[in-house]
């Protein structure tokens, strides 16, 4: 789908839950302010003050869905995530929450993960409790997922509900080229056009795409004009319409097209790449050369950047399926592998410090820890793997420090409470410590180990403070 479907789809005010479960008495104020605060795009205000709010309701999953919701809007997709995943532990019954947790997986890339999340869903049932903007999402993960018959299973739900909208035989179309069907896609395009036809310029667009790749030259251009004209500003249509005029031998027509969006050539280098063809037909090869050089230049640079992103994260999912099945050598190879590709990588690191961590090799994990802080120094996880590496060495206010970083961000995360707990009692802070325990036994009661950790601070509670 088009990058406007898309943002349409991930808007706030068409994906926040008509009845959010599990309220706390505070629920209605804090909420209606913080609704508002993600409606008027104040995303940074609106992290920071759901982040206040998970400290005073740390049970409550609409804090956490809320400040995922934020995190996704700001780009912060792996927080966004970690967020959204603790919603879906605290309310695993509200579907809304897995079905966003899904979204931000799949902007991360990691589709398998994302199907998991979206398996409740293969029961019409479910889907038919969902509000119409809930299931254009669910249609839209599913084609970025590259499931064209699920979003087409999807869509039909959504045509019952609203048979003249015309933007679900768009997506249907959509849907259809990515099955290779390009009759069943020039249908759908030509009706959902003939149901909105005045403002619909992403059915013209990908209709005149179609009509180009079935040689109707004509028709595609007038289709794209269309698509241009009711989204002038728009790079990719302006783009494909001078593509198609060159075809035409319209030369000039389609340098003033591209004209229109060449400050867009920094992210669309093809823009620079036609404008080159358009000057040398036009006998200008100085013009062309220019261009030319700078196409090559960005694209490059932007090529390497994407294959690296691909294949490093081609690893990553590989050694993800060796975790499960227990292979942890065989993961942490594919790890380094990504690595390999793309060193920054914040997931390879991460899984590798994890790893280093639990084998005790600890020299290893604090590199890998560090190259984490560098990428995204507010990671919850990486404050916490932090703390847990302070913690073996003995650092105890470190690990304190880190740990506390965490907490600010996660504070229903019974592991976390209880490592905290363990921090506290290596530093004689008992009260501190029993505090941190009888919460990571209130958060996971049938943990053991928690249990024990609190029962043997009261046996030993005799001892003196620091």
């Amino acid at each position: 789908m088009s990058v406007a479907i898309i943002m349409l789809l991930l808007s706030p005010l068409n994906v926040l839950p008509q009845n959010p479960a599990r309220k706390s008495p505070q629920a209605p104020s804090w909420e209606t302010k913080g609704r508002a605060l993600i409606q008027a795009g104040r995303f940074e205000d609106a992290i920071k003050f759901f982040s206040q709010i998970k400290q005073t309701t740390p049970k409550d999953a609409m804090p956490y869905f809320y400040l995922g919701m934020a995190l996704m809007e700001t780009g912060d997709l792996s927080q966004a995530a970690a967020e959204l995943d603790e919603a879906v532990r605290l309310d695993p019954m509200k579907p809304e929450y897995g079905l966003f947790k899904a979204s931000a997986l799949t902007r991360l890339g990691q589709k398998e993960l994302a199907l998991k999340e979206l398996s409740p869903f293969n029961d019409a049932r479910r889907i038919n409790k969902l509000t119409s903007a809930w299931i254009w999402l669910l249609a839209d993960i599913y084609y970025r997922c590259h499931q064209p018959d699920d979003a087409l299973r999807v869509l039909d739900i959504m045509g019952k509900r609203s048979p003249l909208d015309s933007k679900v035989d768009l997506n249907r179309g959509q849907a259809y080229l990515l099955k290779g069907d390009l009759v069943s896609a020039r249908r759908a395009f030509e009706k959902s056009l003939r149901n909105n036809s005045a403002d619909n310029p992403a059915a013209h667009y990908e209709l005149g795409k179609l009509l180009h790749q079935l040689n109707e030259l004509q028709s595609a251009k007038q289709a794209l004009k269309k698509a241009v004209t009711q989204s002038s500003k728009n790079p990719e249509y302006a783009y494909k319409l001078a593509t198609v005029c060159l075809v035409l031998n319209q030369n000039a027509e389609a340098i003033r097209y591209l004209q229109r969006v060449e400050s867009s050539g920094t992210t669309h280098p093809e823009i620079y790449y036609a404008m080159a063809r358009a000057f040398r037909k036009v006998g200008d090869p100085a013009q062309a050369e220019t261009y030319l050089e700078r196409f090559v230049e960005i694209n490059g640079k932007v090529k390497k950047q994407t294959d690296q992103n691909r294949e490093a994260d081609k690893f990553i999912a590989m050694g993800e399926k060796e975790i499960d099945q227990g292979n942890k050598v065989e993961a942490r190879q594919l790890f380094l592998e990504a690595l390999k590709i793309s060193p920054q990588d914040w997931s390879a690191h991460g899984y590798l410090a994890e790893m280093d961590l639990d084998s005790g090799e600890l020299d290893k994990a604090y590199r890998h820890l560090v190259s984490m802080e560098e990428v995204e120094p507010d990671s919850v996880i990486g404050s916490y793997l932090m703390a847990r590496y302070w913690f073996t060495l003995e650092d105890f206010v470190q690990a304190r420090n880190y740990a506390e970083q965490a907490k600010a961000i996660r504070p229903a995360n019974a592991e976390l409470r209880n490592l905290l707990g363990e921090i506290y009692d290596r530093l004689g802070l008992r009260q501190e410590a029993r505090n941190e325990y009888e919460e990571a036994v209130r958060l996971a009661p049938k943990e053991p180990r928690y249990q024990k950790n609190l029962q043997d601070l009261q046996e030993n509670s005799a001892r003196p403070e620091r």
